[in-house]
C-alpha cells in the first residue's frame, strides 16, 4: 500500500533527499510516495535530518483464515477475528451473489444461511493511492447431517448412526431422549454411534455438535408372535414363531397360563395340546446388558376330541355360497374363499350334489393354496348323499384357498354362486 506525502499535507522543497530510518518497514521515493513493506514504524528524514514525521505501517490479518459454522443461524464476529489494526474501522462486505451467509456491513457479524462457503472482506477506505484496500477470510457453512433422520430398530438388533460434515475441531456427543426405550453407545468425540433398543416405544436420538442438536426419530416395534392364536390338537404340538424382533424363540422363557390345556417348552416355545380349551402362552426375554424386558404372548386353542364325522352345523359358518335358486351340475368356475390376517381353524367343509335329487356317492374334497395342496379328505355322505362333508381340523394362514370336489360332474352350482360349486366353510378365528 502506498501514499504520497503531499496528499498528507506535507510540502517538500525541490531536491530534498527523502529517506527513512528503517527501510525494512517502508520505502520512499523522490516524489514522496511512501510504500509500506511490513508492520512497524519509521521516521522520514529530509536530507538525513529528523522531521518528526512518522510512518506507521499496519498489516491487517485474520487469526483464522477459515471459519466454519455448523448450523443455520450460527454467527461469527469478523471484527474479533481481525488483528493488526489500531483505530481504523473497516466496513464489511460479501459478494452480492452470495446466499450462504448474511453480514452486517458495520459490525462484520456473519450469520449462516445455508451450506457453502464465501469470502468475507474487511474494506478500509481512504487508504493509499488506490483509495481503499481489502483483506479477506473464508467462512464455510458446513451443516452436519445425520445418516438417517428416522430409524426402525428391532429388539435384539442394533443400528448405526453417523453425523457427517463435522470438522475435526468440532465437539460431538450423542444423547437419547428416553433411555428406557433406546440407549446410545459411542466413544467421546466420535461422529458415529450405535443405537441399542431396550424396550418397544419411541425415542429421539440426537447428535449434538457444538451444542446444536441433529435428531433422528427412532421407533422400536412391539415384538409379537406371528399368529395371534395357535390351533393344536390334543397330544399334538405347534411351534411358536416371532415377528418384529431379531430375538430368537430360544432366548425367551415360555410359560403356559393353564398347563391343563396346553404346556410350553421353557426354552423351545413348543406348545403341546393337553385337553380341549383355550389358554395363553407367555414368553419373557431379559436383556442382561440393558436390563430391559420383552414380553410376548399368544392364545392357544386345543381341539379335543377331533370330529371326523357328524353334523357340520355344530360349527360356526365362516364362508359359503349356498343359495335357494335352481342349480345345475358341473360348475364353470373355481370355488375359492379367503382367510383373513388372523387365520382360521378349519373344522369342516360341506359341498352340495343335488344331481336332480339323486345325490352322488361321496368322493374326496381337496384344499389348495395356489399350487400347494393343503390336504385331501374323504367325504361323508349326508341327506341321501346330497351333502358331502369333511372335517379337516387344521389351521389355515391368511390367503386365498381353492376347494376341489372329486365329483365335479354332479357338483351343484348356479349364477348366484358365481358359477362356482356350492360349498360352506366352517371354522373359528381368534
Amino acid at each position: 500500500m502506498s501514499s504520497l506525502l503531499a496528499d498528507a499535507g506535507y510540502e517538500i522543497e525541490k531536491n530534498t533527499k527523502l529517506t527513512l530510518t528503517d527501510t525494512k518497514v517502508a520505502t520512499i521515493t523522490k516524489a514522496g510516495l511512501v510504500t509500506g513493506k511490513k508492520a512497524g514504524s519509521a521516521e522520514i528524514l529530509f536530507d538525513k535530518e529528523e522531521t518528526g514525521i512518522c510512518v506507521n505501517v499496519e498489516l491487517p490479518a485474520f487469526d483464522e483464515k477459515t471459519v466454519t459454522l455448523s448450523y443455520i443461524g450460527q454467527t461469527c464476529d469478523s471484527a474479533a477475528n481481525l488483528t493488526g489494526v489500531s483505530g481504523a474501522e473497516p466496513s464489511w462486505e460479501i459478494p452480492s451473489s452470495n446466499s450462504v451467509v448474511s453480514i452486517d456491513p458495520n459490525s462484520g457479524i456473519v450469520t449462516a444461511q445455508k451450506k457453502g462457503s464465501v469470502k468475507v472482506s474487511a474494506v478500509f477506505a481512504n487508504v493509499g493511492a488506490k483509495g481503499q484496500v481489502k483483506f479477506s477470510y473464508t467462512v464455510k457453512v458446513n451443516i452436519p447431517v445425520l445418516s438417517k433422520t428416522t430409524l426402525k430398530v428391532l429388539t435384539g438388533a442394533t443400528a448405526k448412526l453417523t453425523v457427517k460434515n463435522v470438522a475435526k475441531t468440532q465437539t460431538v456427543s450423542w444423547v437419547s431422549s428416553n433411555e428406557s426405550v433406546v440407549r446410545v453407545e459411542y466413544k467421546p468425540g466420535e461422529n458415529k454411534a450405535v443405537v441399542r433398543p431396550v424396550a418397544s416405544g419411541d425415542a429421539t436420538v440426537s447428535a449434538v455438535v457444538d451444542g446444536h442438536s441433529y435428531p433422528c426419530e427412532v421407533t422400536v416395534p412391539v415384538p409379537a408372535t406371528k399368529k395371534t392364536v395357535y390351533y393344536v390338537k390334543a397330544g399334538k404340538t405347534a411351534s411358536i414363531a416371532l415377528k418384529d424382533t431379531k430375538l430368537k424363540v430360544k432366548q425367551f422363557v415360555w410359560t403356559s397360563g393353564d398347563p391343563a390345556v396346553a404346556t410350553a417348552g421353557e426354552h423351545t416355545g413348543k406348545v403341546t395340546g393337553v385337553a380341549g380349551g383355550m389358554t395363553t402362552i407367555y414368553g419373557t426375554y431379559t436383556d442382561e446388558a440393558t436390563g430391559g424386558k420383552v414380553v410376548v404372548y399368544c392364545g392357544v386353542e386345543v381341539s379335543s376330541p377331533i370330529a371326523t364325522s357328524g353334523d357340520v352345523n355344530q360349527y360356526e359358518q365362516y364362508w359359503g355360497n349356498f343359495n335357494i335358486k335352481a342349480v345345475s351340475n358341473g360348475p364353470k368356475q373355481s370355488t375359492v374363499f379367503t382367510v383373513g390376517s388372523d387365520g382360521l381353524f378349519l373344522q369342516a367343509i360341506r359341498t352340495y350334489h343335488y344331481n336332480k335329487g339323486n345325490g352322488a356317492t361321496p368322493g374326496t374334497i381337496t384344499i389348495k393354496k395356489g399350487s400347494k395342496t393343503i390336504g385331501v379328505y374323504q367325504a361323508n355322505g349326508n341327506t341321501g348323499n346330497s351333502f358331502w362333508d369333511v372335517f379337516p381340523n387344521i389351521y389355515l394362514d391368511a390367503g386365498t384357498y381353492t376347494i376341489i370336489d372329486s365329483g365335479k360332474s354332479t357338483w351343484s352350482y348356479n349364477a348366484d354362486s358365481g358359477n362356482a360349486g356350492f360349498a360352506i366353510v366352517y371354522g373359528t378365528t381368534p
